[in-house]
């Protein structure tokens, strides 16, 4: 009935008769052993059936022997690295505990109808009852097909949300980077380096997230993994590395391709040629290679299309996207504080740049014509405070100089604060590129 399909199972026999004290001293034969139990001459009779057969709570007692095997048995699968899970409860159990966790595509999963039982004689004779219980599978194998290729779609349609969204983000980061190499203006008080250093977090929350997530695509080749083992796995490196190899050389090959400049000396264009013939040999070495790894592979991609190890790898790809879930909301959540932290740097700095437009060329030269009994409210420098003169308590007053002198040190210290941070973050870079 399973077209080829491995279907390993197991059969628990054992007498429901147990041992009494009659039986420890002198076994009986086995013709009397299965006789009825006689209570008042014990040795005159067979064994009396155990109560966890004949009680009341006989088929709780059922119940609790396939969920101890199915323990066993999922403990020496998890020992030998078998990605697969062996569940004994009924279908609609499974399902209201997946609703519970709000595994949802489990639960759609679940949702299937479920087989039922087929004699040998059937199967033997491959009626009709077994015909339909074929196409049954094969509706049930069409339908999961349908619905991981659906969820895996939805997730790379995430996956590109969210790298453009990061990219958009990492854009307007870089744009700030620049405008702080030329931003001179400084302000007291200000909390623009407060606002830098927490752009600067979020954006290392934001690519820290970033790598703990696991899309669907890589879902599925960590499943497709898990069933392949160690020999496996070493075979689908070589394959891959190969490959990967082999891609880089050939997109270098297209650049030698490319035309010399019109000033290229006879030695340029020899060394060109000698370079053409070197790539053409290697790419030849590395094709061989990568041939050699597929074929070393092969065997292992056949395991991987076996119906049962391809209806048990569909549940693997489901239980990698529901366990990622929580880290892809985490992404989206650190993208977003990152943006609007960069925002935040964005509109301080134009705040400031508005700021100094507004202020007029010749404030300070008409500063310094003012006569020094003159007796102004206040003067506004351009960090935004202000230096106010009392003469009436006993001081003659800040003069224009100060001024200038208080305007220049504080531009530079802002100045100083600002390359600091830019060489902080450039080293933040420089080790996030390691």
């Amino acid at each position: 009935m399973s077209d080829g399909e491995r279907h390993p199972h197991v059969h628990l026999m054992f007498s429901t008769r147990e041992i009494d004290d009659v039986e420890r001293r002198a076994e009986r034969t086995p013709e009397i052993f299965f006789h009825r139990a006689n209570k008042k001459h014990p040795e005159r009779g067979g064994c009396a059936k155990s109560r966890k057969w004949t009680g009341a709570n006989r088929a709780q007692f059922l119940i609790d022997l396939r969920e101890n095997f199915a323990r066993i048995q999922n403990d020496v699968l998890e020992k030998y690295h078998i990605p697969v899970h062996v569940d004994h409860r009924s279908l609609a159990v499974q399902k209201m505990e997946a609703e519970l966790r709000g595994d949802t595509v489990l639960v759609e999963i679940l949702e299937r109808m479920p087989e039922t039982s087929v004699s040998p004689t059937s199967i033997v004779r491959d009626d009709d009852v077994v015909r339909q219980q074929k196409e049954l599978r094969k509706f049930q194998q069409h339908r999961l097909d349908k619905i991981i290729a659906r969820e895996l779609e939805s997730d790379a349609q995430r996956e590109k949300k969210v790298a453009s969204a990061m990219r958009a983000a990492m854009q307007s980061y870089e744009s700030i980077r620049e405008d702080l190499l030329s931003f001179s203006l400084a302000e007291r008080g200000t909390n623009l380096g407060k606002l830098i250093s927490e752009m600067e977090n979020a954006r290392r929350d934001a690519q820290a997230a970033e790598m703990a997530v696991l899309w669907g695509r890589q879902a599925l080749e960590e499943a497709q993994l898990d069933f392949l083992g160690d020999e496996g796995r070493e075979a689908w490196e070589w394959m891959t590395s190969a490959q990967r190899a082999l891609v880089q050389a050939k997109e270098f090959e297209q650049t030698l391709y490319d035309p010399l400049p019109d000033d290229a000396s006879i030695d340029e264009e020899a060394a060109r040629s000698e370079l053409q013939l070197a790539m053409i040999e290697r790419i030849s070495k590395l094709e061989a290679q990568y041939d050699e790894a597929e074929k070393a592979f092969a065997p292992f991609h056949e395991v991987l299309e076996r119906p049962g190890t391809h209806k048990h790898l569909q549940y693997r790809v489901n239980e990698y996207l529901f366990q990622g879930k929580p880290q892809k909301t985490r992404l989206e959540k650190r993208i977003d504080a990152f943006r609007e932290a960069v925002q935040k740097v964005r509109s301080r700095m134009d705040t400031l740049k508005n700021v100094q437009e507004d202020i007029p060329s010749d404030t300070m030269n008409h500063a310094e014509k003012m006569p020094q009994n003159v007796r102004p409210s206040g003067c506004e420098n351009i960090a935004g405070h202000s230096a106010q003169i009392h003469p009436s308590k006993g001081t003659k007053g800040m003069r224009n100089p100060d001024v200038a002198a208080l305007i220049a040190k504080d531009e530079e210290e802002e100045i100083d604060r600002n390359w600091n941070l830019i060489a902080e973050m450039e080293k933040d870079e420089m080790q996030t590129d390691r």
